[in-house]
């Protein structure tokens, strides 16, 4: 009975004591394999932590070696083939011989201003060894080949560039920054050669301080990209301090980068890699290297076009924060260990519970019932915090329903901030661009496929920086092919058509082993309907005009066919000074192009058989060049002017023909700009034997 007089209380605590045990050793039990579970983690992470930290970082640096040499290439090698054009051209090579001579001068004063809006600067330098007079011009600067801005002296160091350009014979880079403008460029010097003599130095420089500035990683400290050249001087580097500017000058100078690797041992390995990348037996090469004390990964890539090295240098513990990120794993360990024994017994009434009040509100504001939609919001945790926002939004929603025509202003600003973005993505897209012409340009034959048999002289320019004109030439066992293409479009739309008919044409190639020309057009034809076919816009049609030859040299047979693009041949023997136009012989190609879907199917290309007699030339040309618009009274060049100038030239050498047919177009152009892609391409055959002087007329923009 004693039992009876135990307070109610006392009973029910006696109850929930068992309960409060079991829950007690359960979170116990709990605490216990979190705790496990986080040692064994960060054990796992303490013995893979490195290695995955060195893949991350070798990947990483080998993506920005890879990525600022191809920035490199594309800001610097453009200028640098024109630098070289420029330098080849036989115009200005007449002018260096006789620097006084007003003739010479007038006609370099021509391709100059050519090449000048062709640069990215827009300017240009020539010195004469002679006289040692450097000129220097740029756009709006007054006229080219005025009086010399200076005389080069070899005691100045500062002209130390020019002595040693002309001494080795060799193109040089040479980077120089200017204090007052705060700019860093890079000087192109080409000698203009002539056999083995050097007439002078001409070239361009290139801006490269925006480049510089963007070669330190934004956000990591721990990461360096540098330029190097062949001998490992450093050329661009985010510390000015350590660009060697003026290199030529200084090959033994301090801002090297072999001199910054600790060891005998470390520095040859970096020597060893940086060979096999110039010689092209790898493409990138990653090591672990002691640089100034501290060991970190270095990733190089050579730009070829350059002739330098992109660098990128890692530190591993700035980048990755190895320690850190063990001390916050450790911290977030013991909490995720906490937290989740917490949840056990808090989970439904401070989480659960909320969320599915909130959902029932979201399913009203679903269905348009604002009026009932708002949650408590009393709780100062985050679902207090998310239950707020809930109520905000519900309210904004309910605001921007009924006064929808109030938003239309703010949304107008919005709109031109998104616009204000654009414009200045307009720099990126033109780098894309200045990629894609080097993708174009890398579908050109080589110039040694035509000097094989052959004279040539090749006029290239697209009218945009890419465009649909393109020129092929290829050496069989059956003779040497030379063929123009001109494509529907200019600029990318025109681009992306050469690289389907360049596609076709090797297609059209192997699928007539090397066959006559009218057999080859004949299937790309076929190639390019079915292709373009697959087009769903029915109202868009595209094509190609093709005129294409095939010369034998053991035969001395040479035949041609065309669609849209005739075959003009010049027997410089038969020109009459009273009608130098009428010498051409047109060889008219058939009427029916490639491609086109509008026009009817052509059943086959008529073939041509012509004689060869000594000394005939034979070209082809889109009608970019034709077409240009110019002349005093903003004509059409027109057909009849073309075969009088090529009339008037054929008896030159296909070297000197390029500088007249640059300096005709230029002439007629004026201050034109350029309606259509031009193409030139004329060849003059010589015997199986090789028998006659081996003369590049290749020119192009």
């Amino acid at each position: 009975m004693a039992e009876s007089n135990i307070p109610s209380s006392a009973t029910a605590r006696t109850r929930r004591g068992p309960r409060a045990s079991l829950r007690g050793s359960a979170l116990l039990v709990a605490g216990a394999t979190y705790g496990v579970i986080a040692l064994i983690a960060l054990g796992a992470l303490w013995f893979v932590g490195e290695r995955i930290a060195r893949d991350l970082g070798a990947g990483f640096a080998e993506r920005m070696a890879l990525w600022h040499k191809e920035r490199a290439s594309a800001k610097v090698g453009r200028n640098l083939a024109l630098a070289r054009q420029l330098a080849d051209n036989p115009d200005l090579k007449a002018w260096a011989r006789a620097e006084n001579d007003p003739g010479r001068r007038q006609r370099a004063v021509t391709i100059l201003k050519s090449y000048r809006e062709r640069f990215d600067t827009h300017a240009y330098f020539v010195a004469l060894p002679g006289s040692r007079h450097f000129y220097f011009n740029e756009r709006g600067d007054g006229e080219p080949l005025g009086p010399p801005d200076q005389t080069l002296k070899p005691a100045d160091t500062d002209d130390s560039w020019y002595f040693h350009t002309v001494e080795s014979g060799a193109f040089n880079i040479n980077v120089d920054h200017n204090d007052a403008l705060d700019t860093t460029k890079v000087w192109l010097n080409v000698p203009i050669k002539d056999g083995g003599e050097v007439l002078g130095v001409a070239g361009t420089g290139v801006d490269l301080s925006r480049f510089i500035d963007q070669l330190a990683s934004p956000g990591r400290d721990g990461v360096t990209t540098m330029l190097a050249n062949r001998k490992g001087i450093i050329q661009a580097h985010p510390e000015k301090g350590r660009i060697a500017f003026n290199a030529p000058a200084r090959q033994a100078s301090v801002h090297s980068l072999y001199r910054r690797v600790d060891g005998v041992a470390d520095s040859q390995r970096l020597r060893t890699a940086l060979d096999r990348l110039a010689t092209g037996e790898s493409n990138v090469e990653v090591l672990e290297l002691s640089l100034n004390g501290t060991r970190r990964l270095v990733a190089a890539a050579w730009v070829d076009r350059v002739g330098w090295y992109s660098v990128t240098v890692i530190d591993l513990r700035s980048v990755l924060g190895w320690s850190e990120f063990l001390t916050v794993g450790g911290v977030l360990a013991a909490a995720l260990a906490a937290s989740l024994a917490l949840l056990a017994v808090l989970l439904d009434p401070l989480v659960l519970r909320p969320i599915r009040r909130l959902s029932t509100a979201v399913s009203r504001v679903a269905e348009g019932d604002y009026a009932h939609a708002e949650v408590p919001a009393r709780r100062a945790d985050e679902i207090g915090t998310l239950s707020r926002g809930f109520n905000h939004m519900t309210a904004t929603l309910h605001a921007y329903t009924e006064r929808l025509e109030e938003r239309v202003a703010v949304r107008t600003r919005q709109l031109e901030r998104a616009n204000q973005e654009l414009a200045r993505t307009n720099g990126a897209l033109m780098d894309s661009l200045t990629y894609a012409s080097r993708l174009q340009t890398a579908l050109l034959p080589e110039t040694g496929v035509l000097e094989r048999m052959t004279e040539h002289v090749v006029l290239w320019r697209p009218r945009d920086v890419v465009g649909g004109d393109l020129y092929v030439g290829r050496a069989t066992d059956n003779g040497i092919y030379v063929g123009v293409i001109d494509c529907t479009g200019h600029g990318v739309p025109g681009a992306l058509m050469t690289m389907a008919a360049y596609a076709a044409f090797g297609y059209a190639m192997a699928r007539t082993d090397a066959g006559p020309p009218a057999e080859v057009l004949t299937e790309m034809d076929r190639y390019m309907r079915q292709m373009l076919a697959r087009d769903p816009d029915a109202s868009a049609d595209h094509g190609l005009e093709m005129g294409l030859l095939r010369w034998s040299p053991d035969t001395g047979e040479l035949r041609y066919a065309g669609g849209g693009i005739d075959l003009l041949a010049v027997d410089p023997g038969s020109v009459d000074p009273e009608d130098p136009g009428g010498a051409v012989i047109p060889i008219k190609g058939d009427r029916a192009s490639l491609g086109y879907r509008a026009r009817k199917k052509a059943d086959g290309f008529t073939e041509h058989r012509l004689a060869v007699p000594h000394g005939r030339a034979f070209y082809l040309a889109s009608d970019g060049f034709i077409d240009q618009v110019g002349g005093p009274r903003r004509l059409a060049f027109g057909r009849r002017r073309l075969h009088r100038l090529l009339a008037e030239n054929a008896g030159r050498p296909m070297a000197d023909q390029a500088a007249h047919l640059e300096r005709a177009l230029a002439e007629w152009q004026g201050e034109e700009s350029q309606r259509d892609d031009i193409t030139v391409v004329g060849i003059r055959p010589r015997a199986a034997d090789g028998a006659g002087d081996r003369q590049d007329g290749r020119t192009g923009a």
